[in-house]
């Protein structure tokens, strides 16, 4: 198989002078390449009866594509996904994997999930940045696809995995105009080996920039933003203010919404 198309300048996510058009079928039809793609070396890296959970593929709606701001949030690693379909024993295991991250519709579907801080936060980015009155989707991914037995992955596998780039290639296709990063300190390593040239800079003057930063990356739009996981911005007071900073900064930097 040949390998999907490469960055394009017109696809770059920080090119600023136009804004790609997107359909959601052709975004899901080079989702779907890319990870057929690199689906056998993903298999070869994860052995079967290790307790690993299943890639979290991602596929994108119209709701997403046609939003006036298009937000991807990035949160850090799987915690379990979808484990009771088992992947490689499934004809397409690829098209299964992204029908289940349709279905789960960013958590709408699931009230334990939905109201917690990881997908308040995220809705609420959303609904400050997007019309109300109509439903635009964004995208959620993580930063590390897989887990093992709800574990953060060994420094030698989350490396393999993580070399394949995922979650750049899927950002080209994207052409997000804001990207959150609920990752954290913890996972700052592989957020800069992820993203070469990244330098994150203090967002506001209102907090340290530990709690939140700007990211500057090539390969990155302007308005992206560090910050904790919300499960920990949740136990911090004033942790909360942090995401509730985020859509007014973005519409600093001249970002439409």
């Amino acid at each position: 198989m040949e390998p999907p198309r490469g960055i394009p300048a017109a696809q770059d996510p920080a090119h600023e002078s136009t804004r790609t058009e997107l359909t959601a079928d052709n975004v899901n039809r080079e989702l779907r390449e890319l990870y057929l793609y690199l689906w056998p070396k993903l298999m070869d890296y994860l052995p079967d009866g290790q307790g690993y959970s299943n890639p979290l593929l991602i596929c994108v709606r119209e709701a997403y594509c046609r939003a006036p701001c298009r937000i991807v949030v990035v949160g850090q690693q799987t915690d379990t996904w979808f484990n009771e379909f088992h992947a490689r024993s499934h004809p397409d295991p690829v098209g299964e994997l992204m029908r289940i991250y349709d279905n789960f519709d960013l958590a709408r579907p699931h009230p334990g999930r939905r109201n917690s801080p990881y997908w308040w936060a995220s809705h609420h980015i959303n609904r400050e940045l997007n019309d109300d009155s109509k439903r635009c989707d964004f995208v959620w991914c993580d930063l590390v696809r897989i887990d093992q037995g709800r574990a953060r992955l060994t420094q030698a596998v989350e490396a393999q995995v993580c070399a394949l780039d995922l979650l750049r290639k899927e950002l080209v296709l994207l052409a997000p105009d804001v990207v959150v990063l609920f990752t954290g300190p913890r996972y700052e390593a592989r957020l800069y080996q992820t993203f070469p040239g990244l330098k994150l800079v203090r967002a506001s003057e209102r907090f340290e920039h530990s709690m939140l930063a700007r990211a500057e990356c090539p390969t990155l739009p302007r308005a992206t933003f560090r910050t904790y996981h919300p499960g920990y911005l949740q136990r911090c007071p004033g942790g909360y203010d942090v995401i509730r900073a985020i859509a007014p900064l973005v519409r600093e930097l001249g970002i439409k919404s």
